[in-house]
């Protein structure tokens, strides 16, 4: 957190410091982070709720990595059934790949309806003399 934030030659510090994303001073000091975070839960990373803000109490979290990815600035929502989530969330429910949802979408032209309730495709062996069926 403070190193992408205030290191300029890490490597994420373009998606934070050079963006404006701060550490509020009190958790400068580690101790104070910890107190009013806690020990991080096995599986879990620090989260910011508004990924645009800066990092203090009450715009962080500890969240499973996997939920996180969808709080990117990258992510991309579609809606289904009265539902909201993310790509990466929509694939894992379904069963499939996030590149097969984008690739149903975003180059057949799919609609996201059709995208998320067509079931998974065989691939269909074009006949070549010779080979066993």
């Amino acid at each position: 957190m403070m190193e992408r934030c205030y290191r300029s030659s890490n490597t994420s510090y373009k998606h934070y410091g050079a963006r404006g994303i701060k550490v509020c001073e009190r958790w400068h000091d580690f101790t104070n982070f910890l107190a009013d975070m806690g020990e991080r839960p096995d599986g879990m990373t620090i989260d910011r709720k508004d990924n645009n803000d800066n990092y203090y109490p009450a715009n962080c979290r500890w969240l499973l990595a996997t939920k996180q990815a969808c709080n990117r600035r990258s992510s991309v929502y579609w809606t289904h059934d009265g539902r909201t989530q993310c790509i990466a969330e929509w694939a894992h429910e379904i069963g499939l790949s996030i590149q097969a949802l984008w690739t149903r979408v975003n180059k057949y032209g799919w609609s996201v309806e059709r995208a998320l309730t067509t079931n998974k495709m065989k691939c269909k062996r074009k006949y070549a003399p010779g080979l066993p069926y």
